[in-house]
């Protein structure tokens, strides 16, 4: 199986996550970062019950601001974590990239520096690109019910065998907690009632993955803009719009973003996870690596339910605010899927473990009939 992570990730992949980052306004590195617990350091502990007697302690590094949907999914994780664990493990967290930058992350848990982050969808990508899938648009169907789809499928046999190994293969325990789902694209002047009105407008995209093929194929052009740069691209008419999520759109209060065309066009939430250090889990003692794996299942689960809550309060604060918003039609997503084939046709090609993924996702969870076989 081809691997886009060895154990020491290299200056272009690190690039590459900068991108990804962009759609869900994580910072990269800053350059020099304070060490695990310095004052300038400090981690957040809001909430939980940490335990400053705890036998083991997981130090998570992520990027995202408090106020953020990740950061409660890993405070949950942190809350189930040391409850089930009754304070022998304590977590730690380090949000707002204060510890060290995102590029940072990954690495650093492999050099034993920090226990744990949390990744974003495309990020995923550089530990197994089988995470490609959560990029393929509109083979869960459309719209935040689409995550009872992505739930299933989450939980079979298939998916666990040929990505939750993967990443145990580079050194990682994932538990996925799913965020920000609905994805589509929003537009600034230019309502978007049919596929053929996107074509020609710029919309800022997260980079990696297929996302700029996929706006490439739908007759739009791709900028990859980051997340700091965008309301500023947005406000000068630098791009036309973007292809984000309902609850990023609602939270960062974009300027000049007016339509939303639901088509579910990325499902980068969806990868979004926990990563342990596997070389610290082995050294858990079996109840404390039960209790972990529990916490984990259930942050899965109240992530997602979680995710359909603050998804359908964004789409009421959006249309509150006078935002219109369409629903693809089923003809213009067969002509959406049809125009991004052959981007994912390629990639197949080149990963049978893809291929098998989406082949089962498409033949049991996809509502719509694109007309393709194996």
């Amino acid at each position: 199986m081809k691997k886009l992570m060895d154990t020491i990730l290299s200056l272009a992949l690190a690039a590459s996550m900068l991108f990804a980052l962009a759609a869900c306004g994580a910072k990269p590195s800053a350059g020099t970062n304070p060490p695990p617990g310095s004052s300038a350091a400090a981690p957040d502990t809001t909430s939980g019950t940490s335990s400053e007697n705890a036998q083991y302690v997981i130090r998570l590094s992520h990027a995202n601001a408090t106020t953020t949907f990740n950061h409660d999914n890993v405070m949950h994780w942190k809350e189930l974590v040391e409850a089930y664990t009754g304070g022998g493990v304590r977590v730690d967290i380090f949000p707002s990239g204060q510890l060290m930058g995102v590029d940072e992350e990954l690495p650093s848990i492999l050099e034993g520096n920090i226990e744990a982050c949390y990744i974003h969808g495309m990020i995923g990508e550089n530990i197994t690109d089988e995470y490609l899938l959560w990029a393929i648009p509109l083979v869960f169907g459309v719209g935040i019910d689409s995550m009872d789809n992505i739930y299933e499928f989450y939980n079979t046999d298939l998916y666990q065998d040929l990505v939750a190994n993967d990443f145990e293969q580079a050194g990682y325990k994932a538990y996925v907690a799913f965020a920000d789902c609905d994805h589509g694209i929003f537009t600034c002047k230019k309502e978007i009632d049919t596929l053929s009105d996107l074509a020609g407008l710029r919309l800022r995209s997260h980079g990696g993955g297929f996302a700029n093929d996929f706006i490439s194929s739908v007759g739009a052009d791709p900028l990859t803009i980051t997340s700091t740069e965008l309301s500023t691209a947005l406000m000068q008419g630098t791009v036309d719009g973007v292809e984000t999520g309902k609850i990023y759109t609602d939270k960062s209060a974009f300027p000049n973003l007016n339509y939303f065309y639901e088509c579910a066009s990325d499902y980068a939430g969806c990868g979004n996870a926990v990563i342990l250090s596997l070389d610290f889990y082995n050294k858990l003692p079996a109840e404390y690596q039960q209790a972990v794996d529990k916490a984990g299942a259930e942050l899965t689960e109240w992530a997602k339910d979680e995710a359909k809550v603050r998804n359908n309060e964004s789409l009421q604060n959006l249309t509150d605010k006078g935002m219109t918003v369409t629903k693809i039609s089923d003809e213009d997503a067969v002509a959406m899927f049809t125009a991004f084939y052959p981007t994912l046709e390629k990639a197949m090609e080149k990963n049978d473990e893809l291929a098998q993924l989406f082949w089962y996702a498409y033949e049991n969870y996809c509502p719509y009939d694109f007309g393709i076989s194996k």
